[in-house]
């Protein structure tokens, strides 16, 4: 330590220290060395180029402080350049594949206009770009919001900037994602937006779009979206669009007591992130033989991991009161997390194959009571063309390589169906053939099984992924990177109540406890 009496010593007598060969720092690489493999920032194990670029293109946030973020490769999108270039004006609102934004600090309700108005232009060029229609039909939007307090104020914006650009509204209030997906469906409308934070803190918000049965993601209609939202948008009518409202709870619950029933007597533990997914789910067990026990306290919740174990009080409650699962649905309503009576965590990707044969019992079941020659009987009807916004709504899922459940012919129902010779044929031989789809599988799942099977679709890791692979491979089962079960019913959609039912329905065709199950 320097004292004040003492001389300071002089930089030219400092020891010169040599340094060796071995000590001294790596030269500068090149661009083109350090482009095979990648490290992220807080980890040790390196990547490879194209990981890196996945990740770039998703956003992931560990990038921001990335040295090797600017090696972009042909990524070119605008929200990829914002983000390399940490220009938060123009990246911020992009998260994880999704607008997510603070409240007040980032998303305000003119913001939220202006991102509508964006979404209502980019609707008018898809109905414009159809040659068949004779008159410009008005797009129908539906506009839900989740639960969180800032939603409504959101939502009101959003409904502003849609009816400016001339779209007719349908607001259906607070609803949960499978909800608002169920509604844009029903309704017969051309899109849908939903104003959320799923998967950001308690103080964000955003919003998701879904369109001829496809949510928006990033890479994808989501960069379009910001590239447009500060263009000077012009409206394509004088007068503002209409609204109207619509409650969905009573249909949407409708659809889903179908699976809920023949169910056997068993005792689950189930824990909602969600009051009204909680609300949903007791309504649907009301006349069921389940024994239903609640996780009131949120323990469950504060388990982070698929791959948490239950705490020593869940496993003393699992043991003492013998359930046989334990259920909990995540925040966005469409993935669940499943522990066996063992308490063991269950893979998604060992719950598979089971569900898939799920599946294919009931639908062989329900096929089996008709009777014999009833689906070779159907004739040709004739089809309601419907108003304008209606054709151009069919007409754009079939340019994007969709099918509308309302345009499909009886024939082609007979054609897709499984063949059934007579009522009491039942044989092992007619379920083996009724395997007639493959499974769809998000990639980030993929490396941790190289041996799912041939008949698996690899789809990347964006909602909008999942629902064009689900509709161009015609699957009646797939696996998102989150987790979360996609079935093709009237969609397709993923709804962790439908992941509950099939769950329940594994454990009651026969009297094998489920850690047995998925092991098989």
């Amino acid at each position: 330590m320097f004292q004040g009496n003492e001389e300071p010593i002089a930089a030219d007598a400092l020891p010169v220290v040599p340094v060796a060969a071995d000590d001294a720092p790596p030269p500068i690489k090149a661009a083109a060395d350090t482009a095979a493999t990648f490290v992220c920032p807080g980890s040790e194990t390196p990547i490879s180029r194209s990981v890196h670029l996945s990740r770039l293109r998703r956003g992931f946030e560990e990038c921001r402080e990335c040295p090797q973020r600017e090696q972009i490769g042909h990524l070119s999108s605008p929200a990829v350049r914002a983000f390399v270039a940490n220009d938060e004006s123009a990246s911020t609102l992009l998260r994880r594949g999704a607008i997510r934004g603070t409240y007040l600090n980032e998303l305000t309700r003119p913001v939220m206009a202006g991102l509508a108005e964006a979404v209502a232009s980019m609707l008018w060029d898809d109905l414009g770009g159809m040659p068949t229609l004779t008159a410009k039909p008005c797009p129908v939007v539906v506009v839900g919001r989740d639960t969180r307090p800032m939603s409504a104020d959101l939502a009101a914006g959003a409904v502003a900037g849609l009816r400016r650009m001339g779209c007719h509204v349908i607001e259906v209030g607070e609803v949960t994602r499978p909800e608002f997906w169920f509604a844009a469906r029903h309704l017969e409308s051309f899109a849908g937006v939903w104003i959320n934070g799923v998967g950001a803190d308690a103080n964000c918000s955003g919003l998701d779009v879904v369109q001829g049965g496809r949510c928006w993601s990033s890479p994808g209609r989501l960069d379009d979206l910001l590239q447009r939202k500060d263009n000077n948008l012009t409206r394509p009518r004088e007068r503002n669009g209409t609204l109207a409202t619509f409650q969905t709870a009573r249909p949407y619950l409708a659809g889903l007591r179908k699976h809920f029933h023949a169910f056997r007597p068993l005792t689950i533990l189930f824990s909602c992130r969600e009051r009204m997914v909680e609300g949903y789910l007791k309504s649907l067990l009301e006349e069921s033989p389940i024994q239903s026990h609640w996780d009131e306290q949120g323990r469950l919740s504060e388990l982070q991991s698929e791959a948490s174990q239950l705490s020593a009080e869940l496993m003393e409650q699992l043991l003492s009161q013998r359930l046989d699962a334990v259920i909990a649905i995540n925040e966005d309503a469409q993935s669940c997390r499943i522990w066996d009576e063992r308490g063991r965590p269950v893979s998604p990707l060992h719950m598979l194959r089971p569900m898939l044969e799920v599946i294919d019992r009931r639908r062989l079941a329900r096929t089996s009571r008709q009777s014999p020659g009833t689906l070779d009987t159907v004739k040709q009807e004739v089809k309601r063309q419907g108003p304008n916004w209606l054709q151009a709504r069919a007409a754009f899922v079939r340019s994007q390589g969709g099918s509308d459940g309302s345009e499909k012919a009886p024939q082609e129902v007979v054609a897709s169906a499984p063949v059934i010779v007579s009522r009491e044929d039942n044989s092992p031989r007619e379920a083996e053939h009724i395997h007639t789809s493959p499974i769809v599988v998000s990639t980030a799942l993929l490396p941790e099984n190289g041996s799912l099977g041939t008949d698996v679709i690899s789809a990347e890791s964006t909602l909008e992924a999942m629902s064009r692979a689900m509709v161009a491979h015609e699957a009646r089962l797939g696996l998102d990177w989150r987790g979360a079960f996609w079935f093709d019913e009237a969609g397709p959609t993923s709804d962790a109540l439908i992941t509950t039912a099939r769950v329940l329905q594994l454990l009651s065709q026969s009297d094998h406890p489920l850690s047995r199950l998925w092991a098989e």
